[in-house]
């Protein structure tokens, strides 16, 4: 039976490697449970959209779709909220998340990589920033400092 059914073979990458489709099944599945559970939500807040995107999936849409199933049932606001995720999904903050290396990267290079990436997922906080990688703010502004007009306008980072 195996043999004939298996005819064609479709390979679907995992969602933690198709993160762009994670808004479009989120707004789906919140139409498809509003109007299962009769309720109105105007939307989702940006911090539950920035966890959302940034979680691993390892139980895949199956996984996104009960997340949503329950926030949709759960939230008393019109928006949902990090406090509607369930606590594994909602503690996914910014200290959470992974960023890739390329190997041979010149240090510098990771240095100012890493600096950046979590300067923008601070919002630019250089204290919160500072904290999060374990240096001091005094440390950020040196490598800020150091760089050229021109580098920080391209990651749009200000001082």
């Amino acid at each position: 039976m195996y043999y004939r059914l298996n005819v064609i073979t479709i390979n679907i990458p995992p969602l933690r490697e198709r993160k762009e489709d994670i808004p479009l099944l989120v707004s789906h599945f919140m139409k498809i449970y509003q109007e299962k559970n009769d309720k109105t939500i105007d939307g989702i807040s940006e911090e539950v959209l920035d966890i959302l995107t940034n979680y691993s999936w390892p139980g895949n849409v199956r996984e996104l779709k009960n997340v949503i199933e329950r926030a949709v049932v759960l939230t008393q606001d019109r928006v949902i909220t990090q406090r509607d995720l369930p606590e594994n999904i909602a503690k996914n903050k910014i200290g959470d998340r992974k960023l890739t290396i390329p190997l041979g990267m010149p240090l510098r290079e990771i240095k100012k990589k890493i600096i950046f990436e979590t300067l923008k997922k601070t919002k630019g906080d250089k204290i919160v920033a500072a904290y999060l990688l374990g240096i001091t703010t005094r440390t950020i502004y040196r490598l800020l400092n150091s760089l050229g007009k021109e580098e920080m306008k391209e990651e749009k980072i200000c001082l």
